[in-house]
């Protein structure tokens, strides 16, 4: 008995908006992942929304549900963009936050450990 090979579906070819590729193919030129491709390609995603660009969040915008958002000198940046722009990291500046520090105590820079002498 003759065993008939079964299609793979990194082998199948897919048209679209007048190019054809297998799922590297489009993976490749789109830019989208594999496995994000063929995930939705299992699923029974077809055209527009088996091709449909991933968007990532901004994590630093200010409008995210979970943002704090912390005006300083006339200038509202959220907690992770504060922490970038004054290299402090972002669960000191949480932290100093949770305990109620706001202004310039929120965004004084770390303080220096001072280094001890062995006599």
């Amino acid at each position: 008995m003759l065993l008939k090979p079964v299609a793979s579906q990194a082998q199948e070819i897919i048209t679209h908006d007048g190019y054809s590729y297998n799922l590297k193919g489009w993976s490749k030129f789109l830019g989208i992942p594999y496995d994000t491709l063929r995930m939705r390609y299992r699923r029974g995603l077809r055209g527009d929304e088996l091709f449909k660009q991933v968007r990532f969040k901004d994590p630093l915008d200010i409008n995210e549900p979970n943002a704090i958002a912390v005006e300083h000198e006339g200038e509202v940046h959220n907690l992770a963009e504060w922490a970038r722009r004054l290299g402090i990291s972002y669960t000191t500046m949480y932290s100093r936050h949770r305990a109620g520090k706001r202004g310039g105590e929120l965004l004084k820079p770390k303080r220096p450990y001072a280094k001890t002498e062995t006599p």
